[in-house]
């Protein structure tokens, strides 16, 4: 939404935030992480009227970000007090990249889906160039990708989620983002649900899962030909080609894509009675 300044042409809106960070968002971002991690340590539900316990229960949260996140020792822990001090420091102050580290390894202590909508929203109201998935900072991507991408990684099959938690992981920047191994990765999640199927390779497959659930031809070809993108000239994947020139909006689209495949594969499934080979 446009405010008053925008809209008269007074303050010209803000460009997309890739390889910076304003103190707006910072600020914003640390009042999210503040309200909604840093109040939900001190008020555990499991632990109201045991205060010894809730005690206990924050200090060991806060040190294992003293040690974890800002890389301190154990002994040298302070006070949750100046613990949490310290990581307002990294939010309000440290390097662009330090800051969206710190999201993600908070995120690692906490499950808590407001959390991630209230960062997201400021991410988006300020123009970031990133988003939250699957626990991970990432490129950005439409809210229905974000979806496809959560429902895919949470719901799949323990190995085709281990191949989506991948995929999003060489795209979060706490990671070099490396989008050829992201784009093997998300393919691999597909190959992976084909294996589950009852087929030795993507393509067999594809011919297991036609028999259980409904796959148009074109739908068939399409998987087996991106596969091909992703693989060498004989066919089975090892690599992608030597060019190297893989964008970011390249390895989105695979994740994406693949993801939502999964979910129409899962889902269609389970419309038939039908399931994957888990053995």
């Amino acid at each position: 939404m446009k405010l008053f300044s925008e809209r008269k042409g007074i303050e010209s809106p803000k460009l997309v935030q890739s390889e910076d960070m304003d103190q707006p968002l910072r600020n914003k971002l640390w009042s999210v992480f503040y309200d909604h991690f840093f109040e939900l340590l001190f008020d555990c539900d499991d632990m109201i009227g045991h205060p010894t316990a809730l005690s206990n229960h924050v200090s060991r949260q806060l040190r294992w970000l003293w040690v974890n996140l800002l890389n301190n020792t154990s002994d040298s822990y302070p006070s949750d007090e100046d613990c949490v001090k310290a990581v307002r420091r990294v939010f309000l102050g440290d390097r662009w990249d330090k800051v969206y580290s710190a999201v993600e390894v908070c995120l690692t202590r906490i499950e808590d889906p407001d959390l991630v909508s209230a960062a997201n929203a400021v991410l988006e109201h300020e123009n970031s160039g990133y988003r939250i998935v699957a626990g991970k900072v990432t490129d950005i991507i439409s809210p229905q990708e974000i979806h496809e991408v959560e429902q895919a990684a949470s719901a799949a099959p323990p190995p085709v989620r281990t191949h989506l938690d991948a995929a999003v992981r060489y795209l979060s920047i706490a990671e070099k983002r490396d989008y050829r191994n992201s784009i093997k990765e998300s393919i691999s999640a597909v190959e992976s649900l084909c294996r589950l199927a009852g087929g030795t390779s993507l393509e067999e497959g594809l011919r297991q899962l036609k028999k259980k659930i409904k796959i148009h031809p074109a739908l068939e070809q399409a998987f087996i030909k991106l596969y091909g993108y992703t693989s060498n000239k004989g066919g089975v994947r090892h690599a992608l080609t030597e060019e190297q020139n893989v964008s970011s909006a390249e390895a989105r689209f695979m994740l994406v894509c693949c993801s939502a495949f999964v979910n129409y594969v899962r889902a269609s499934l389970a419309d038939g009675g039908e399931t994957l080979n888990l053995a």
